[in-house]
């Protein structure tokens, strides 16, 4: 629901990006501006602990909002390269050695082979899986990739953080 229909502009990721920056930087200079303030003028009343205070928040927050702004630029970025390109033939062959020594290397011992097993024995997929995952790593080809990215990274997506619990407040 929307009291009013956003225009195409408000859905434009640059659009949205220079807001953030706008509003980080507004508020950047806001708090600069009130500090200044306050240290010229109201430094006989303000004690050391909450400069402190606020001189810690200023440093760590800073940095984490401008983080956060690139970091998902970079993502949002990915998403559409992922969803207009086709991957490299080499990319793709990386990738599945990657995998694939992933795998090699989490089935070493008996101990983790037969983890497997059971594992996909319980699923129902049957023991038998455990080698067709290997084709089937292998039949994946960059078309099929485009694909999947054109099916389910779509423009209207979550961010979610996975913190530890006594980080999340």
């Amino acid at each position: 629901f929307c009291y009013l229909a956003k225009t195409d502009e408000a859905w434009d990721f640059k659009y949205n990006r220079n807001i953030w920056f706008g509003i980080l930087f507004s508020g950047l200079l806001l708090i600069y501006c009130f500090l200044g303030f306050w240290f010229v003028y109201r430094r006989h009343f303000f004690s050391i602990r909450w400069k402190l205070t606020i001189l810690f928040l200023f440093a760590n927050l800073a940095p984490v909002f401008i983080i956060g702004i690139i970091v998902k630029d970079y993502l949002e970025n990915q998403r559409l390269t992922l969803k207009n390109e086709i991957v490299s033939e080499q990319e793709l062959q990386s990738a599945k050695n990657n995998i694939l020594g992933k795998r090699a290397y989490l089935h070493e011992t008996n101990s983790q082979q037969s983890h497997y097993l059971g594992y996909y024995e319980l699923m129902g997929k049957g023991a038998e899986y455990d080698r067709e995952i290997e084709e089937q790593i292998l039949k994946i080809t960059a078309q099929d990739i485009k694909n999947v990215a054109n099916r389910y990274l779509h423009e209207n997506y979550v961010i979610s953080l996975l913190a530890p619990e006594k980080f999340l407040g």
